[in-house]
């Protein structure tokens, strides 16, 4: 491997830990948020639980898409690496 491929692997694993960095700070934002709900689930209404349910897989669906979009980036700029 030369000092070119290298480095350019150096690189595509500093964005990647980078996005994936950014990745656990919008996590946390959920899970803070999620830690202010009630504890009391008897005292939430039928349609409050179902619209943050909605609301809590919609979140999911984004933050898959864009781990695969990293995944997929960082497959697309080093050769070397095999998904398993």
């Amino acid at each position: 491997m030369t000092d070119m491929e290298k480095a350019k692997v150096v690189i595509a694993h500093k964005e990647f830990y980078d996005n994936l960095l950014l990745l656990r700070i919008k996590l946390q934002k959920c899970l803070s948020l999620a830690n202010t709900l009630p504890q009391d689930l008897d005292k939430i209404t039928k349609e409050d639980k179902e619209e943050c349910a909605y609301d809590t897989v919609k979140d999911l669906e984004q933050y898959l898409i864009m781990v695969v979009k990293y995944q997929t980036d960082l497959l697309a700029k080093n050769q070397n690496v095999k998904m398993m």
